[in-house]
């Protein structure tokens, strides 16, 4: 086994920061000469990306440990005591540092209105503390509300006076959804109709909404705000939104047959199953100058016998008026800064929930290298699609029917490196927020509700739209920035943003077998999701469709059964993970392979040592960087994740791999070198 690397000294942390400045080659490394680095031609990284990379692995790992007992805690055995998450969540919490430093910039010249107003509100929203007594700093907020609670007719309980009685509950919740796109009783959102096989268009899906967001005493506490002379509220609030809620729980308590959970098809059959709930005027007021429902529009329904029964919640008309009031107080209150304690964490959160491309824009401007990482990540990509046709082409247990599909749908995967192709096209941007400016005068409630506004009306008015094939805005967790990947296998396709890489998780300048072990086998992983036991049922244009032969499927299966064994016997739920551990395994054995390929496409030239790291070799160090992404303090099982803790991903994918043990010259029977290991290809 290769010697262990020893923990760096101060003084070897500052003779590496000197050499680095000392340096004068001209190579991207500014490598040095060291005979200690035979595996890698005696030469050694010292640039400012290596020496990181390498503290990094030298802080978190434990020398004194055996890799091949538990590699697990060979390489993450000192995390803990440097940091309390990961990586991965390391990355995010560094970016969501660099994004304030770009909202706090005055508005230039050079600034797109859309910038302008996201700066604007980030500032308006961080500034209310600022050197206003109490009295002042919350006058114009009250103001703000009251107009908002008029313009859906009133609040009973607040000023019966002024309260206009609905005629139609359809019409009623209808113009909350659209104006406001707050939930009352039931959610409506224009998504992808992935569930019959038709990607080509949108449709609308109603889904029961959740209790309120805030406690029945916050509410009172609003309304007493609100009205300070009434102190009656407290009880009368309570009263009115308990029951409600009850009402609601007592529906969805009372269904329990999951075979009619589900309803889709066209408007003008689906209206027929609910004579109590006319949902075709409930649609065409929402949409009302936005969009032409036609009865072939496509509805999805979640939760049918709850929509069938919704009309008893509209009964009593003030009651329900009462009950709306509260909703939309309910999610718009964390504008009133007595409610928000933490201010800048909440501004930040907003701004991006909603300026997400113009703030993406400013960060791949300022912080994203598209020259210096696209070009690599690509190359990446290309060699571990490769590796995995060559998987695909060498299972001996695929019939050529299935294979051929297989290899169709990798032919037709799509994708995205670091943000959408329209994130810089500005008349798409300047379309979605075409907004007026805001003044000094105008508070930031009044300002948001502008903005949510609009971008209400453009979502909703992608139900007689084409289908958008460009922009992230379907993959509800796609973003640009977030520290991830993504698979959005309904329409095969992947998301990598930039967000995921830049340092720790990925550095520009370092040896690739830094970066292979590492984003590299996230990527693959992505990939990998196309074939997971789920993934697997969806063809090269993620319809759901049976393209595997059955000998094959039973094949798969059977392979499938070893994981499921061996994640169980980690103390993790085998079955409910089973495609992460899928995506896990294979994902790091294709990016293995890619990385061996792409050296040996350099006449196996050898890459410089990371500093610290002379004696090792480049295959060790590609698992190396693998585990640091997952290293973690926490190593509690979540039943609700479908990921294992990361330090169990790691050890398990390394056990699986015999080109780990090769590397590391575990001896036979050692924890890590089993004699049995599980694979899909």
């Amino acid at each position: 086994m290769m010697k262990a690397v020893k923990l760096l000294s101060l003084n070897l942390l500052l003779l590496v920061f000197d050499l680095l400045i000392q340096t004068t080659h001209a190579d991207i490394y500014h490598s040095i000469h060291n005979p200690k680095a035979k595996a890698f031609g005696n030469r050694v990284c010292t640039n400012k990306d290596c020496t990181l990379a390498a503290a990094n692995f030298i802080h978190h790992g434990n020398d004194k440990l055996d890799p091949c007992d538990d590699f697990a805690q060979h390489a993450c055995d000192r995390y803990k005591i440097f940091k309390n998450i990961s990586v991965l969540d390391d990355t995010d919490v560094i970016l969501n540092k660099k994004l304030p430093l770009l909202l706090k910039r005055s508005a230039s010249p050079d600034d797109k209105p859309y910038h302008t107003l996201a700066k604007a509100v980030y500032q308006k929203c961080m500034g209310i503390e600022k050197d206003k007594p109490k009295k002042e700093k919350t006058s114009a907020i009250p103001t703000t509300f009251l107009a908002l609670i008029d313009e859906i007719g009133g609040w009973p309980l607040l000023n019966p006076q002024n309260w206009k009685e609905f005629d139609s509950f359809e019409e009623y919740i209808a113009d909350i959804h659209r104006k406001h796109d707050v939930p009352v009783l039931f959610s409506a959102k224009v998504v992808l109709n992935h569930f019959e096989n038709n990607h080509d268009e949108y449709m609308l899906q109603l889904v029961p909404a959740d209790a309120l967001v805030l406690p029945y005493d916050y509410l009172a506490g609003l309304a007493q705000y609100l009205d300070p002379n009434n102190p009656s509220l407290i009880d009368d609030v309570t009263e009115i939104y308990s029951k409600i809620d009850n009402e609601r729980q007592t529906i969805l308590d009372g269904i329990k047959n999951e075979d009619t959970y589900f309803h889709i098809g066209q408007l003008q059959y689906v209206k027929l199953r609910y004579p109590e709930f006319d949902i075709e005027k409930y649609m065409v007021h929402l949409f009302d100058g936005i969009a032409e429902i036609r009865p072939n529009t496509t509805v999805r329904i979640l939760n049918i016998a709850y929509f069938e029964k919704i009309h008893h919640l509209a009964a009593d008309k003030r009651l329900l008026a009462n009950y709306a009031a509260g909703a939309v107080l309910s999610k718009k209150a964390v504008f009133l800064n007595i409610l928000q304690a933490d201010r800048e964490a909440y501004c930040l959160y907003l701004t991006r929930k909603l300026f997400e491309y113009p703030l993406s824009q400013m960060y791949v401007n300022e912080y994203f290298d598209y020259d210096g990482i696209v070009p690599k990540v690509s190359e990446m990509i290309k060699l571990m699609t490769e590796e995995l046709h060559d998987l695909i082409e060498k299972a001996s247990w695929l019939d050529d029917t299935t294979r051929s599909m297989a290899f169709k749908k990798l032919a037709h995967l799509k994708i995205d490196i670091g943000y959408p192709k329209n994130l810089f096209d500005d008349a798409f941007v300047s379309e979605l927020y075409n907004i007026p400016p805001t003044e000094p005068s105008e508070d930031l409630a009044a300002l948001v509700f502008r903005i949510q506004h609009k971008l209400r009306l453009t979502a909703l008015s992608k139900i007689s739209k084409p289908l958008d094939l460009i922009s992230w805005t379907d993959t509800e967790q796609a973003s640009v920035l977030v520290a991830n990947a993504f698979n959005a296998f309904i329409v095969n396709r992947i998301f990598i943003p930039a967000g995921i890489l830049s340092p720790p998780s990925f550095f520009k300048n370092v040896p690739d077998y830094v970066n292979y072990g590492a984003v590299g086998a996230v990527v693959a992983h992505e990939i990998m999701h196309g074939y997971d036991n789920e993934g697997r049922k969806r063809d090269e244009t993620g319809d759901k469709r049976d393209w595997w032969n059955d000998e094959a499927e039973e094949a798969y299966k059977d392979k499938t059964e070893c994981f499921i064994k061996q994640y169980t016997k980690e103390g993790v739920d085998g079955i409910f993970t089973l495609g992460e551990n899928i995506a896990d395994n294979v994902g790091m054995q294709i990016a293995y392979n890619a990385y061996k390929k792409l050296i040996a496409s350099r006449g196996n030239v050898t890459e410089p040592a990371l500093p610290g790291f002379e004696e090792f070799t480049a295959e060790q160090m590609f698992f190396l960087a693998n585990a640091n992404l997952w290293c973690n303090k926490d190593k509690t099982v979540d039943p609700n994740d479908k990921h294992p803790p990361g330090m169990t991903r790691l050890k398990v994918v390394a056990q699986n791999m015999e080109e780990f043990s090769e590397a590391f010259n575990c001896p036979k029977r050692a924890a890590m070198n089993l004699e049995e290991r599980c694979s899909i290809w």
